[in-house]
């Protein structure tokens, strides 16, 4: 939590408070400065209540501002935020030097700062409250789109989520509540676990709807944590089964997976960026600088966080997106997709915002131990900076050779209760290309080679693309398939109308 202490000594009038609970920064800087008599004078606004006092000092306050009647005259005269802070600016001295000074909290103030006239009423009010000794804090969950004018006249604080040990007295209060006992809890890190990244009113309502007479349901939990995670904008959780024998061959991928995310860096979330390569495109022709400062914020956390930066690198459909998913199902920790373009508004400031927000949820459910994975079709977009980033392991994923697509043909045949032996000339398919096969002959009730004359490999349609990748790639990336530096072969294709439909 924050502490007001240090900035009302040195008699900051204006501040921000980033928090992504309001209420309860509320609670906590008065439980703060009320620690001693007399009682600091607390007053806050929002949109719908107007100004409402907290405490009987602060409504000792607004009995000495300008009358508009009684209390409702003054809550419907201040209920505009334009009209607040120029009712504001008429705010009294303290009587005596022993009287303690006002704390004023806005609420949602990022809402107002496009409004010119509320912008130079809080500037006003800079001077207003430092002669009489007052506080307006200003609350709201990001201060990245500050306005120029308040930037140099505002100290901005943020308001963490809960610390662990924070998510460990909630658990206890909320359990103690619920006259559970320790015994009928037995896995409480998984519990804590999925607490992180909430706030402490939002863990104490996430545990509470998942209580039951004899304990907690944990499935129940994780439905419930994963939906937190997906109120902030631009970022899904994966929800299918996918595991690693789901997956045909990139033994080498699944082993360099599985070992970065149980090894000393004890991994709790893979955070997917895919098509990161589209993502950063427009980083250096953007005029509006929203993909730049994007790309700013992704590179500052992962560098100040050390964060780990997986690069996979293939043509489309060879087992990117599903090798990810599964190792967070393998190893029981999210995959968080990450969607920067799902982040972009069309107000200055905003997008920034997002991806902001995310981070921080991001970080506040791993405490910074997450594996960033991008995935891409090609490297020439991506800005030299950001593949820095991640450096940690650079994958390429190969069409897949004939030992690999062997194993792809058993599980998918499995999985659709096929039976045909006798399967197309899959020379070159990707492993989509098996799972499409697979999928139109079950769907439409025919053989494998009759629903392989649909299907137009990659490899046929974009030879030259993945040839070019695989010259791009030759002895840069570590090979996702075995483990050893890939090494770059010849694409060999025939014609569509000249492939050989059937093999025994």
């Amino acid at each position: 939590m924050i502490s007001l202490k240090s900035v009302r000594r040195a008699g900051v009038p204006l501040v921000i408070v980033e928090t992504g609970d309001p209420q309860q920064t509320i609670q906590s800087i008065i439980k703060e400065l009320n620690g001693k008599d007399p009682a600091t004078p607390f007053i806050a606004w929002d949109f719908c209540r107007g100004v409402k006092p907290l405490n009987e000092p602060g409504l000792a306050i607004l009995k000495r501002m300008p009358a508009e009647g009684d209390t409702e005259g003054v809550k419907q005269a201040t209920q505009h935020p334009n009209n607040l802070v120029q009712w504001l600016d008429k705010i009294p001295k303290p009587k005596n030097e022993n009287e303690p000074l006002a704390v004023v909290f806005v609420h949602n103030a990022q809402l107002y700062w496009r409004t010119e006239l509320f912008i130079q009423g809080v500037w006003n009010l800079r001077d207003t409250f430092k002669g009489v000794g007052a506080t307006l804090v200003m609350l709201c969950p990001s201060a990245l789109s500050l306005p120029m004018e308040l930037k140099n006249d505002t100290v901005v604080l943020t308001d963490t989520l809960p610390t662990e040990e924070e998510i460990d007295s909630i658990i206890e209060s909320t359990l103690k509540d619920a006259d559970l006992k320790p015994d009928d809890v037995p896995d409480k890190n998984r519990i804590a676990d999925a607490l992180l990244g909430s706030t402490a009113f939002g863990g104490e309502q996430i545990l509470s709807m998942s209580l039951k007479k004899d304990g907690v349901d944990l499935d129940e939990l994780g439905k419930r944590r994963i939906r937190m995670i997906e109120q902030t904008r631009g970022l899904s959780v994966h929800r299918g089964k996918e595991m690693f024998r789901d997956i045909g061959g990139l033994r080498n991928g699944k082993e360099i997976l599985s070992k970065t995310i149980t090894g000393k860096s004890s991994i709790r979330a893979i955070v997917f960026l895919d098509e990161i390569d589209k993502g950063m495109a427009a980083s250096g022709t953007d005029t509006s600088g929203t993909t730049q400062d994007q790309l700013k914020v992704l590179l500052t956390y992962m560098q100040d966080n050390g964060v780990l930066g997986v690069l996979l690198n293939g043509p489309p459909g060879t087992g990117k997106t599903i090798l990810c998913k599964a190792a967070g199902n393998e190893h029981n920790i999210p995959m968080i997709m990450l969607d920067l373009g799902g982040m972009k508004e069309k107000f200055v400031g905003s997008s920034e915002d997002n991806l902001r927000e995310a981070i921080k949820v991001i970080h506040a459910i791993t405490g910074g131990q997450v594996l960033f994975v991008g995935a891409c079709n090609r490297t020439d977009n991506i800005p030299p900076e950001l593949r820095r980033r991640f450096n940690y392991c650079s994958l390429f994923v190969d069409l897949p050779d004939e030992e690999e697509r062997a194993a792809m043909w058993k599980i998918h045949l499995k999985a659709r209760g096929l039976t045909d032996k006798r399967l197309p000339d899959d020379a070159n398919w990707t492993g989509a290309e098996i799972y499409n096969c697979c999928l139109k002959s079950w769907a439409m009730d025919v053989s494998l080679v009759e629903a392989a004359k649909s299907i137009v490999p990659v490899a046929v349609s974009d030879a030259d693309r993945i040839q070019t990748l695989r010259k791009a790639a030759n002895g840069k990336y570590i090979s996702a398939s075995r483990a050893e530096i890939y090494t770059s072969h010849e694409l060999v294709t025939a014609a569509p109308t000249g492939r050989r439909m059937g093999r025994e």
